[in-house]
Parts: structure tokens; sequence; C-alpha cells
């Protein structure tokens, strides 16, 4: 064999000539592949050069994605001597052609041949059954495009095919991830961008490390509005249960978070409707000077304050030891908590009142971020403010509901009792607690001490409670 072998390349011309492949002008390795091949791969345009002589005459076509191809374009390749057979494939019921100018859209410029054959009631032939999908994913197109023809194959029921590469129902083989917050943002003449979206798909991005769940993300509100086909598909996702939230994964959400303070949104960052807030135990109000003060402090500062501001919300605070005193006597001094962001900057805010849906409602009222040195200077200008509150008033703002180790924010029923503006301490309303506090006594921390519950307890009074460390966030 091996002798054979070597005789074989013996005999082989030391030189022979082969087609200069390199030489664009001769073409003779295209002219030459061409000449003897009996298969051709090209795409539509590029079908013309197919016009070669010698050439073994093409007898039949295949146009794949045959929807996706304008009709005229559709010609080049059917103009190609020899043809007997034409078979196209594709579906019309996909993305059309991408025409760009509005005229030649309305005059049906990007229409394929494909589709002019379906409109024409040509006779076509339906691939009923589709492998790549989980059922879920599959459910909705079927339904909405193809009056549930389409069948899942076996392959697609299995449970390895059921793989959920992230923890949580938003991330199972189908759902619909509603990015509320964010604004579309012009792009330079391109099209347009929005950050939010950005953020929140880089997030579930990092988060895999391989294969990727199946998901719709966008803004449900505003396509819900579009009256379009994805109005049809929000509703779609809400009736089966897989509409969610971005806001309520915990990445996600700070995620959004980290975009508006890098786009120094802080208007939107601040309102009360923000997811921040949202969904907070305690609501906040924000005064013009702590959204002008917000605006000065560097990046890193302002994320530490968001930070402090999601943690109070939550109901954590300070231990009375931790408290840290800006005034001793004034108004102010009842009422000012002056709370740490870092070792230049503190958050100054104030339990208060408001009314909501005819209660008398506490929140979160702050004043301002500011240095240290300056606030003395505050306080002194906040006891005209707080120095008009009336007794009642301010006896609620003090009063507290401890829930473990939290605080929780108080109501009262508005139609209980006097009204909160009345002066008469005798009739003071925070004695009518409405009627799902009706039950419970108002006693101070010390009698409430020996009457917790154990797993879940609430303290009444005006004690400030014991607070531990400050939650990781």
């Amino acid at each position: 064999m091996r002798n054979d072998c070597v005789q074989k390349l013996n005999s082989l011309p030391r030189k022979f000539d082969v087609p200069d492949i390199f030489d664009v002008e001769s073409k003779a390795a295209r002219n030459f592949c061409l000449g003897n091949a009996c298969l051709v791969f090209c795409t539509a345009s590029s079908s013309a050069n197919l016009h070669t002589e010698g050439a073994t005459p093409i007898s039949l076509l295949v146009v794949d994605e045959a929807a996706q191809l304008k009709e005229c374009e559709s010609t080049i390749a059917l103009q190609l001597s020899g043809l007997r057979h034409a078979v196209l494939i594709g579906d019309e019921r996909q993305l059309p052609a991408m025409v760009q100018s509005k005229i030649s859209d309305e005059a049906e410029f990007g229409r394929s041949l494909f589709e002019r054959l379906v409109i024409l009631e040509h006779k076509k032939h339906l691939l009923n059954t589709q492998y790549r999908m989980h059922p879920s994913i599959s459910l909705f197109p079927n339904k909405e495009f193809y009056d549930r023809r389409i069948k899942d194959s076996s392959s697609v029921k299995k449970r390895n095919y059921q793989k959920q590469f992230l923890q949580g129902k938003m991330y199972g083989p189908y759902s619909f991830i509603n990015v509320a917050a964010g604004k579309e943002q012009s792009n330079y003449g391109r099209s347009k961008k929005n950050l939010v979206e950005v953020a929140v798909v880089s997030a579930i991005v990092a988060s895999l490390f391989k294969g990727i769940a199946s998901g719709i993300l966008g803004n449900g509100a505003t396509l819900v509005n579009s009256d379009t086909i994805w109005k049809k598909l929000v509703t779609d996702a809400k009736e089966r249960g897989c509409f969610y939230n971005a806001d309520e994964d915990k990445s996600l959400s700070k995620a959004i978070m980290d975009v508006f303070l890098e786009l120094d949104q802080l208007d939107d960052l601040l309102n009360v409707n923000f997811l921040l807030f949202r969904n907070a135990r305690w609501k906040f109000c924000f005064s013009d000077n702590f959204r002008k003060s917000i605006l000065k402090v560097r990046n890193e500062a302002r994320q530490e304050v968001i930070t402090l501001l999601a943690t109070l919300s939550s109901g954590w605070r300070q231990s009375p030891e931790e408290r840290n005193i800006i005034v001793l006597q004034g108004t102010s001094s009842e009422l000012l908590e002056n709370y740490r962001v870092n070792d230049q900057l503190s958050l100054i805010w104030t339990v208060d009142i408001v009314k909501e849906n005819k209660n008398d409602t506490q929140i979160l009222k702050v004043w301002d971020v500011l240095p240290l040195p300056d606030l003395p200077k505050l306080a002194c200008r906040l006891d005209d403010v707080l120095g008009n509150y009336t007794v009642s008033k301010m006896n609620r703002c003090k009063q507290k509901c401890i829930e473990g180790d939290l605080i929780v924010p108080m109501r009262w029923s508005t139609s209980s009792g006097a009204a909160l503006e009345s002066r008469n301490p005798e009739t003071d309303p925070a004695q009518l607690p409405s009627k799902p506090f009706a039950s419970l006594v108002i006693r101070d921390q010390s009698e409430a001490t020996t009457s917790r519950q154990p797993g879940r307890s609430r303290k009444y009074g005006f004690s400030s409670g014991t607070r531990g460390s400050r939650p990781g966030w």
C-alpha cells in the first residue's frame, strides 16, 4: 500500500496550471465553479450574476424567507434562463420587507410576491408543527395569527424543555416585564432609546450564566394605549398571569434607580408614585429646599441619600442612643430627626400628618440634606413652621406604632371625632383612634413591653422605641 501511494505521488507533474482566483477581472475561478455546480446558494440580488456563459442551466429555484423579499426583488431570480419550477418558502404573517419611505410603504412597495399569491388565493401548504418554542410562547401567536392551526411538537412539551435560568415566576418560559419608569429619548437622528429599559435588560443578562428565559419587555400602559397588536399581547399576558412589574425584582429595581441617578432624573426618582416609594410602608413629602439641595451633592452622596430614604420608608429607625440632637430648645427639638448620610451630610426630616381617604395619616416630611454646621440655622427656621401646629397635630406626629423592630404609620378617621385643626386639647382627636385600632390600648413603652406577643407585636405610645442597626439595602 505504501509503495503504491509513493508511485502515485511520483507520477504527478512537478507543476500544473490552476485558475488565478485572485484575478478579479478574469473571473476564471467563479466561472469554473458555476459551470460545474449542481447547487448554487446566493442572495436574490446576487442571482443576477448567474447569467454566465457556459453555466449549467438552473431548473429549480427555491426562495427562502420569501415573505421578507420585495416583489420587485423576486423577479431578479425568476429571470434565470432554464427555470421550470419555483418554490417560495416564507410566512406572510411575519415581518415584511423594510421600507423607510412612507409614500412607498403606502403604495405597498414592500409587499412580497409570496403575499400577492396568498391574496390571489393561490394554493399554499402550511407547515403546522413548530419545534422551537415552549407552548407558553407559541400560545399567543398561534391564537392571534394562525387561528390555532399550529401544533406544538412532542419535544417542546417535555419536562426538560422547561428550563428556568433565574429564580422567580417573572423568569418563567414566557413573561411580559412591565417597565413603567423611563422615557424614550432622541438618539441623534436615529431610532429612539429608553435607557431605563436598557438598564433592565442589562441587569437580566448579567444574571444569566447560560441560556435565557423568553420574555417581552416594555411599558405596558404605553403599549395598551397604542391600539395595536401590542395591546392584545399585553392583555393576553395579564389574563394568563404572566404580566410582571420590573420593580418587583430587587436587582431590576436597583438597576432602574441607578440609571435615574446616573441621568440626574431626580424629579422622577423622588416622585411619591415612583417604584422606590410606591409600595413602601411610609409615604414621603419632599420640601423644595431638599429638592434643590440634593441636586448640589455628588452622585455617590445622592446614592447614599436614596438608600437612606428607602430604609426609612421600610420603618427602620435609629435607636434612642443613636439619636443626633440638633437643638435642645424650641418646637423643632420635639419633632426634628437628624440622620447622618455620611461624614459631611445629614438628612433632616419629621413625621407629619396628611389627610388621605378620610383619614389623618402619618407620613415622613423630608426638609433638607445639608452639611452639619448648617443644622442649627435650619432648626431655627423650622421653629416658625412647626410652631403653627396644633396640640393635637403635634401629639399625633410624636405618637408611634411599633411593630416588631419597625415603626409603622398610624391613621385616624377624621369622621370619628373633632377636626384635626382643633386647638382644644380636651377634644384631642389623637385620643379617638379609628375602627382598625379601636381594640388597641394607647400606652407607654414600659407597659407595652410587658405585653408583647411572640412573633409579631405592636406597641403604641409616645416613646421612641428600640431600634436595631440599619438593615442592608
